[in-house]
């Protein structure tokens, strides 16, 4: 395990093998059901990941298809899901769980909706269902390590599914604006350490350029780097900071009101409000359709912006671009940090839960179940998505792939952000829509706030049997 600036970073072997050993059961043909975010048009963060009705010729559709049938040949089960076209109404779900309503066997919810699930006693400890192998390569260990509160679990993630991995930050570079301006190599600029969010806004102002000269910077003119009010966060989680740190007992302590934490709040905030250097689209919320495919996805895609922040979900929808473009992580807070860092999208990101309906017979075969399908997982879904999918339709260069690489080896997890207690998460959007930084009177005005719905989740793990 290697530790810098408080984030902690799980090294995993690249391959895992596909070894386990889980006992035999015959289920008599039982379905084994999963609630996914709906799966229907107009969803771009569908959930493919649970099951697939037959082959269609789609890498992930297929990877799932023969991982499930496999499954279901060996343990005589009927692998099957039911579509929620809203999984952030945790409200439903929940009166659902406590009405005894054993509907679905699996949530594979929303990291942040999730949560309040957890909180309101719906979910089960998954340190405590059998046939479950957490310390397996499968299966997230920086998930396990980080997430967990007074030693308890209630969501996991690994192989066994792809959209934690859409969900995650980067940077897009244009190729032929960085050739035009005589920017330094990215790729090197990233291998040599000297990727900083100081570099990336000392490229960004020297792109922007009012377009059609009416004197007027908008999405319809050119940028340095196209953004959106959560790249505040991003950015400082890039840094290796976390809002919330753990303390012996294994309970969350508030960690943002350091003086580390504002030095870099501090250069974000200066980056990202510099309206000469960068643009965010939901500032233009209400003027434009789609502002994320508007504004975001179109402005890089016709050349109008060097870089592009976003999850990796909406790199496919650059798929049709004839410019070349990169991909690397999010930058460093300077050049004496050791790792490169790269946090989820929270509201968007996916991890697996039981829910307490469970008995003790369906907590044994859900064990077994998840376990087998993570495994298998990783010479199927997983291949899918790292080899196929984002390597042979996204990137487009060998160099991308190795940024990949870095991308997903280090993701940093922070328990503030996913309980989002006292809405963390908007705290560092609200300083982007200060022109002025005004952090210590910012965090002073909901630090109590912050504190107690901190203590509150406490309280609750403490009572928890």
């Amino acid at each position: 395990m290697n530790q810098d600036n408080g984030a902690e970073i799980i090294e995993q072997p690249t391959e895992a093998p596909v070894r386990y050993t889980l006992p035999e059961a015959d289920f008599n043909g039982s379905d084994f059901t999963v609630l996914v975010r709906n799966a229907g048009e107009g969803d771009r963060w569908a959930d493919h990941d649970f099951y697939a009705e037959e082959e269609d010729g789609e890498p992930i559709n297929d990877a799932v298809f023969r991982r499930n049938r496999l499954i279901e040949g060996e343990y005589n089960i009927n692998i099957q899901e039911i579509r929620n076209a809203n999984m952030y109404d945790t409200n439903s779900i929940r009166n659902q769980i406590m009405a005894g309503d054993t509907a679905f066997d699996v949530i594979a919810g929303i990291v942040q909706p999730t949560t309040a699930l957890v909180q309101e006693g719906a979910l089960v400890n998954l340190l405590t269902v059998p046939n479950l192998n957490l310390s397996q390569p499968w299966w997230d260990q920086r998930c396990n390590e980080n997430m967990t509160i007074n030693n308890k679990l209630f969501f996991i993630a690994g192989d066994i599914n792809t959209v934690d991995k859409s969900a995650t930050w980067a940077v897009m570079f244009n190729k032929q604006i960085s050739a035009e301006n005589s920017l330094e190599d990215h790729y090197e600029l990233v291998n040599s350490g000297r990727w900083t969010i100081d570099k990336m806004y000392e490229n960004s102002r020297g792109i922007t350029q009012d377009l059609n000269g009416d004197g007027i910077l908008t999405p319809e003119d050119k940028w340095g780097t196209v953004n959106q009010y959560e790249c505040g966060y991003a950015l400082f989680a890039s840094s290796g900071e976390k809002s919330v740190i753990k303390d012996a007992d294994d309970f969350p302590v508030l960690n943002i009101n350091t003086e580390k934490a504002a030095s870099i709040l501090s250069k974000v905030h200066e980056f990202l409000t510099d309206k000469t250097a960068q643009i965010k689209a939901d500032d233009y919320i209400g003027q434009y359709a789609d502002v994320w495919m508007e504004v975001s996805v179109k402005t890089f895609m016709e050349d109008r912006a060097l870089y592009f922040i976003a999850p990796l979900m909406l790199v496919p929808h650059l798929r049709s671009m004839e410019t070349n473009f990169g991909i690397i992580p999010l930058p460093k807070y300077n050049e004496e940090q050791e790792l490169y860092y790269s946090p989820m999208q929270y509201n968007n990101s996916t991890a697996v839960s039981i829910p307490v309906t469970a008995t003790e017979d369906d907590l044994y075969r859900a064990g077994i179940i998840l376990e087998m399908m993570c495994a298998e997982s990783t010479e199927t879904l997983r291949k899918a998505y790292y080899e196929i999918t984002l390597q042979g339709k996204m990137a487009r260069d060998d160099e991308s792939i190795e940024m990949l690489d870095i991308i997903f080896a280090n993701r940093a997890f922070d328990l503030g952000i996913t309980f989002n207690w006292n809405d963390m998460q908007g705290f560092y959007a609200d300083l982007l829509r200060q022109e002025t930084f005004t952090f210590v009177s910012a965090f002073e005005r909901r630090e109590n706030a912050f504190v107690r719905a901190i203590e509150r989740t406490i309280e609750m793990f403490e009572n928890m049997d």
